[in-house]
């Protein structure tokens, strides 16, 4: 292979697929007084208008993928481990029916990134309500005339700007018991808006003295209000789908469970191999695997389309965090995660 990019249009996608593309490597070029000349690899990939409806996650241990088109497909969710193409610098996800994107995006985007281009609209994104929004960009404007505060303010993370992104708004935490049942007042949004953008619920991080809706140590309604130390000690389930997570029989693994086995176990293992087909999870807190996640939230950024001239993506960008703990979710004090 040469180091020039090559497009690649498949309509067949697996991760039997995708795995030989990782192993690609340069000719070296023999030049005139130079025994050799190693140069990287650059890969395009082009998947667009193939009607996907996921992506493999073997896709995204092409170390030196540099463009990735997926756009007119039918993706509903673009998988975490899109973080790991640290060389990629063109990213089109436009026209598919996505509601967020992944925190690992995100940090992609804000980190030493290599981007150019990135392409978002149109896509269905959850809007945050324009009530709760108002408050949070009052809150800041007024955060942002005062100087030298004798406190922190205890939204101080919202606004806070990290490589030309900045945290504009969340939603509250949707919290969910060890058997991934919701836990809490709070949930997202679950089935799509007939009319108009899917409108959420936007936290209101002043109001602190109210946390029945989104935190479950606190709810007056529940036996487990009573837990007073929460740890981010994995659950014995979690523990369990972890260890058939790394077994190379995942797949049969429901089909031996005993007839009188909870169902939320075969819907577990069965959303596990789904997991480790696109690429894994993992706590965008602690970085810990997970299965399971214990806690959910959005955050709205503003990719501050300034930075690099010509990025194509709109304001306040709808990002998915998933804690593996109750422990590992927003603080209203902090750099924005507890």
């Amino acid at each position: 292979m040469t180091d020039e990019p090559r497009n690649w249009d498949l309509r067949d996608l697996t991760n039997a697929t995708m795995e030989p593309l990782a192993g690609f490597s340069c000719i070296p070029l023999v030049a005139p007084e130079v025994e050799f000349e190693q140069r990287a690899p650059s890969l395009r990939l082009n998947l667009s208008q193939n009607q996907l409806t996921r992506l493999p996650g073997a896709i995204f241990e092409i170390e030196h993928l540099t463009m990735l088109s997926v756009m007119r497909n039918e993706l509903a969710e673009i998988p975490p481990a899109i973080g790991k193409l640290k060389n990629l610098r063109q990213l089109n996800v436009s026209t598919n029916h996505l509601h967020y994107l992944p925190y690992e995006l995100l940090e992609l985007l804000r980190g030493d990134t290599k981007m150019t281009d990135v392409y978002l609209h149109p896509n269905p994104f959850y809007t945050p309500r324009t009530a709760g929004l108002d408050r949070m960009r009052q809150r800041l404007s007024e955060n942002e005339a005062v100087r030298g505060e004798i406190a922190p303010s205890p939204d101080r993370n919202v606004g806070t700007t990290h490589g030309g992104c900045k945290l504009m708004a969340r939603t509250p935490v949707q919290y969910l018991d060890s058997c991934g049942e919701t836990y809490s007042r709070f949930r997202l949004p679950s089935t799509p808006s007939p009319h108009g953008p899917i409108l959420v619920e936007v936290e209101d991080l002043e109001d602190v003295s109210s946390p029945p809706s989104s935190d479950p140590r606190l709810s007056q309604s529940h036996p487990a209000s009573r837990i007073e130390a929460p740890s981010r000690v994995p659950t014995l389930i979690e523990l369990a789908l972890r260890a058939c997570y790394d077994s190379p029989e995942l797949a049969s693994v429901p089909a031996l469970l005993p007839p009188k086995a909870p169902a939320y176990m075969t819907r577990h293992l069965e959303a596990a191999l789904a997991q480790k087909e696109t690429g894994g999870w993992n706590c965008s807190v602690c970085r810990r695997p997970i299965v399971v996640p214990r806690a959910v939230w959005l955050e709205w950024w503003d990719l501050d389309r300034r930075r690099v001239p010509g990025w194509s993506v709109g304001r306040l960008i709808p990002f998915l965090r998933r804690g593996c703990s109750w422990l590992c979710v927003p603080s209203t004090a902090g750099e924005g995660v507890a």
